[in-house]
């Protein structure tokens, strides 16, 4: 309705991926190279977590495009599948002759002949199971069953699941917690920071045909990021109905009641936080209430953190010496509770302060390991680590950035700089296993400036 009005070519904000208007900012483009690289190097289970609207489904359909043509994909986008079925249906996806009253052995052997010679033809199959949260455990249990299929050097089955949140929580169950040591990448896709947004609409109005001057601001992407909560799907809809307000109106400009009447016809406006908003703030609360104590996980003391076989760099940096301080105070409100003064060491300063540097000359698309994140009230894990990187001498190539989220500042350690994601990769496979626990994960080193404060 409003595509000529603007001077489209076709809608730009539609709910339905599209790949043709897959954005690569916001961390997007990232992941997809960090899931294709996985599958292809056959690296077993991968798990790609996002709330509900965050981009999942479009991931999934970039895929299917991005991997080659040696690569067979199975579909499963209903998982509410009984132990007993999940082999069958996977088998009926391969197109083998299989029966639903089929014995699970002989299920199990056809699919196993069947992989064998996909191998053998120099072929890879990998099944997408999409919203995950809902397989029963059992399900999944059967799921780790299937990944024990492999040759000597290659899973002859890789299997990527995607889920909200509470795929988490069902994975933390004991039960299955062998499934939960197969999966070798876990990635998480965060909902838009307002620079996101603002460049995610423009990039959506430039791909649709809009040639004149950037149609949203900082302002009305702000306006879109409150609305929204940086979910894709919500700022799909929001965005649609407020080029729809502005039409209505004959305004070749968007303006923020646009946006407010497309938040309250959307019932955004009104409508109650989402629950992963619910419990970031449950949890900000708790944490006020219990003195930050230990409710934000840090690292432990380990001396064999990253090996030293990683890298070799002589770069030394003083530990001790003067410190600053910085006292925050709780949503930032003088006459609150104060938290305890926390101090920055010189080693910690001086991280930081190369970081900036570094943030500032890298040039191009490249990426780094993120080893930890902290909350601001744990800078001792953090003294901790960096100490240990220095006596591996490590530190040459440690960086520290501050971000803030939600009104509380986190500072994650960095390690290296690449140009190609499989050299992060490769770096980060280098790392000791007991760093390995706490998840290190690539970033693009663009969407760490983005986020940095």
């Amino acid at each position: 309705m409003y595509l000529k009005h603007f001077g489209l070519e076709r809608p730009p904000f539609k709910i339905t991926p599209d790949t043709s208007l897959f954005y690569e900012g916001g961390n997007r483009g990232a992941a997809l190279e960090a899931v294709k690289y996985a599958i292809l190097e056959g690296e077993g289970i991968i798990k790609v977590v996002g709330e509900v609207g965050s981009g999942k489904t479009m991931l999934c359909r970039m895929l299917e495009i991005k991997l080659p043509d040696y690569v067979e994909i199975v579909y499963l986008a209903n998982p509410s599948l009984s132990p007993e079925k999940i082999l069958h249906v996977i088998a009926m996806e391969m197109k083998l002759p299989v029966e639903q009253s089929e014995d699970k052995a002989k299920v199990m052997q056809l699919l196993q002949e069947y992989l064998l010679d996909r191998h053998a033809r120099g072929r890879q199959v990998v099944v997408f199971i999409e919203e995950a949260q809902g397989m029963p455990l059992d399900t999944l249990e059967e799921i780790r069953l299937l990944s024990n299929l492999e040759t000597n050097h290659f899973k002859m089955l890789q299997i990527v699941l995607f889920g909200q949140p509470e795929l988490d929580e069902n994975l933390a169950q004991k039960q299955i917690r062998q499934l939960k040591e197969r999966i070798t990448h876990h990635l998480s896709l965060d909902v838009f920071e307002k620079k996101d947004i603002q460049s995610y609409l423009n990039f959506r109005m430039r791909a649709a045909g809009y040639k004149e001057a950037d149609l949203f601001n900082a302002r009305l992407a702000g306006k879109v990021a409150k609305y929204s909560k940086g979910l894709t799907r919500r700022i799909n809809i929001l965005a649609d109905k407020t080029m729809l307000a502005a039409f209505s109106e004959n305004s070749q400009q968007i303006k923020q009641k646009h946006i407010k009447m497309a938040a309250k016809d959307s019932q955004y406006a009104t409508s109650g936080m989402p629950h992963w908003f619910k419990y970031g703030l449950a949890a900000s609360i708790m944490l006020v209430l219990i003195g930050f104590g230990w409710f934000i996980r840090g690292f432990d003391d380990n001396k064999d953190v990253v090996s030293n076989s990683q890298v070799n760099n002589n770069e030394s940096v003083a530990s001790s010496g003067n410190k600053s301080t910085f006292s925050p105070s709780i949503n930032g409100e003088s006459g609150n509770l104060q938290l305890k003064s926390l101090e920055l060491s010189d080693l910690l300063q001086q991280r930081l302060k190369k970081t900036v540097s570094w943030l500032e000359n890298e040039s191009g698309y490249r990426y780094s390991v993120q080893l930890m994140l902290v909350d601001e009230t744990r800078l001792n894990a953090l003294e901790s680590f960096l100490t240990q990187m220095q006596s591996l001498s490590l530190i040459g190539n440690t960086f520290v950035y501050k971000a803030t989220k939600n009104g509380r500042q986190y500072y994650g350690v960095l390690y290296g700089s690449f140009k190609q994601y499989s050299s992060a990769t490769q770096s980060m496979k280098n790392i000791s296993k007991k760093l390995r626990v706490k998840s290190p994960f690539i970033r693009g080193i663009e969407t760490i400036s983005s986020e940095y404060s």
